[in-house]
């Protein structure tokens, strides 16, 4: 594969950090408003992301080396991560509409906790899910020999990070202010499908 080709796809990888932790901080700051609390907000969201990531990679991983479309597979992942950013937006909508009649049927307390936390569950465990199985798909098209695995799996993963890092920045100083929520969300659903 030559060395453009090669850039072509660690840009990939970047943007694929870069909008994940997009989400994530979008996610936490918005269920921090739905929760009511914001340790609660991060440490639901958060073990939810990690959950759906490991679960996602695990799954994908043990998977990738019998696809026969790897890229078809990465778009189809990253296809997944944009129509949950969607759902994500939308569900989160209803339920702010739907809070007061939910609110008065359920209570305070425990009942509205576990209520507030199944729907975290149902809205950022299926895009962290997709989001698991962006890098081991891409590593098993990328890494072509065993001799090449270590370089280029490092290769991937600092990329990614450095993506994710760049994306948690920007989003938490800037574009959350400049934007707003449902922009910057757009934004991720945007770069997903890119």
């Amino acid at each position: 594969m030559s060395q453009s080709k090669r850039g072509i796809f660690y840009l990939m990888v970047f943007f694929s950090g870069f909008a994940g932790l997009l989400y994530q901080i979008l996610w936490m700051r918005q269920l921090g408003l739905l929760l009511g609390n914001t340790s609660y907000a991060a440490a639901i969201t958060l073990g939810i992301f990690f959950l759906g990531l490991a679960t996602g990679s695990w799954f994908w991983g043990n998977r990738c080396a019998r696809l026969p479309k790897l890229l078809h597979t990465y778009a189809c992942l990253e296809l997944g991560i944009a129509v949950s950013g969607i759902f994500f937006l939308v569900v989160l909508n209803y339920f702010h509409r739907l809070y007061p009649t939910i609110y008065q049927s359920v209570g305070p307390g425990t009942n509205l906790l576990i209520l507030k936390s199944l729907l975290t569950l149902l809205m950022v465990f299926p895009p962290s899910f997709f989001m698991g199985g962006t890098i081991p798909v891409l590593g098993q098209f990328l890494i072509r020999t065993q001799t090449s695995f270590g370089n280029t799996a490092a290769k991937i993963y600092g990329i990614n990070t450095i993506g994710a890092a760049a994306g948690a920045f920007i989003t938490g100083f800037f574009l959350i202010i400049l934007l707003g929520f449902k922009l910057t969300c757009f934004l991720g659903i945007f770069i997903s499908l890119a």
